[in-house]
């Protein structure tokens, strides 16, 4: 950054000894030293300052450039140790006032943020300024905020766009004048949240989830959708948004455990920040029974017995869903599955008829594909 000099920063140093030297201030951290024939910018370091004019122009306890703002005159006949006659500071050294520190931004909502700062620790100032600048294409303006009440360190600031990254810059002003130098920090507001979704396909170890966008859109770049437990190949996919106005969006879980119940989010996503998921369970099919028999034993007129086998291989299931196709009255049946695997239907039936018995396993409403098998009555 480039010195701003102005003749209120100069200050005349002179003895008898010809040591011509003149010092400019700038943000009290720079002391810019001209000799004859050439000059020099140091940083504030009195050790080098008296390695450049001697180490008895300087004492120790001499603060080289110390903060503030209009400073009062200075008369420093101690400054020489060893020469006879006396350097004076004698002029009015106004310094420019130190912007805020400590800047931060907390994302409440997608329209919402807080923002915090600490005031100098020296120096003097009259009101605080925040300028709000967009770093995306957007029709909103640049927005200035001037805070007047010196001991407020916090601003909140509304009616932003969902998922829009911005900057926020802090000065302090003294006497109507901002500071030259400001603190500066880039924030994302929280997108907006994707629609309802629902199950476009299943089986026993893949769902695939369909998607709304949010609405409105605003502004975001991706979706992250998860899901838990995390049994997937893949246990949490991105998806890019596509188009504008964006549409429906998928993506597929597969690996999974046949008759488990998932929680599935799906989140916009914005730089660094993520909206409230959308979050809905679904379940995968479960495995099916094994074969089906019949006693051949206890068949009758009007009655008859069928086992079952459990699923082979690992599934999650509630129960077990018995029916009789053809018989008068087909409700399904409901067995728990700890229960044993047969029953004997002996209502509704005729003799010498034949029978379709389909059973099928049972995850919350999720059932399997069936088993079957024919049984023909006596006559």
């Amino acid at each position: 950054m480039s010195p701003a000099w102005t003749n209120n920063n100069k200050l005349n140093w002179t003895t008898n000894k010809k040591l011509d030297r003149h010092i400019y201030a700038f943000h009290g951290y720079l002391v810019w030293l001209q000799f004859e024939h050439h000059s020099e910018l140091i940083l504030n370091d009195k050790l080098k300052i008296k390695n450049i004019l001697g180490n008895n122009v300087i004492d120790d306890n001499l603060e080289i450039i110390d903060h503030g703002i209009p400073r009062h005159i200075f008369q420093r006949p101690d400054l020489f140790h060893s020469f006879d006659d006396r350097a004076f500071f004698n002029s009015k050294l106004v310094l420019m006032q130190i912007p805020p520190s400590g800047l931060s931004v907390l994302v409440r909502s997608g329209k919402t943020v807080i923002i915090s700062w600490s005031p100098p620790s020296q120096g003097s100032f009259t009101s605080f300024k925040l300028k709000i600048n967009t770093l995306v294409h957007l029709d909103s303006k640049s927005q200035t905020i001037t805070i007047d009440n010196v001991e407020t360190t916090q601003y909140v600031l509304k009616d932003l766009v969902p998922g829009a990254t911005y900057q926020v810059q802090a000065f302090t002003v003294f006497e109507n004048k901002e500071s030259a130098a400001y603190t500066s920090r880039n924030f994302t507001t929280k997108p907006n949240t994707p629609g309802k979704f629902i199950v476009w396909f299943r089986n026993e170890t893949t769902l695939l989830v369909l998607w709304q966008p949010p609405y409105p859109a605003a502004i975001y770049t991706h979706y992250k959708v998860s899901i838990d437990p995390p049994d997937a190949n893949d246990s949490i996919l991105y998806v890019e948004k596509e188009g504008e106005p964006p549409g429906p969006a998928q993506a597929a879980f597969k690996g999974l455990i046949p008759g488990r119940a998932y929680n599935i989010s799906v989140q916009t996503m914005s730089e660094d920040e993520i909206s409230t998921p959308t979050t809905a369970q679904y379940r995968t099919v479960p495995l099916k029974p094994q074969r089906i028999t019949f006693d051949r034993d206890r068949i009758t007129s009007h009655s008859f017995v069928v086992h079952w086998e459990a699923p082979s291989g690992k599934s999650e299931f509630d129960k077990y869903q018995i029916s009789v196709s053809n018989a008068r009255k087909p409700l399904p049946l409901p067995r728990p599955k700890t229960e044993p695997t047969f029953w004997e239907f002996k209502d509704n039936l005729e003799p010498g008829r034949t029978y379709s018995v389909v059973v099928k396993t049972v995850s919350g409403k999720v059932t399997s594909w069936p088993v079957t098998g024919d049984v023909t009555l006596s006559k």
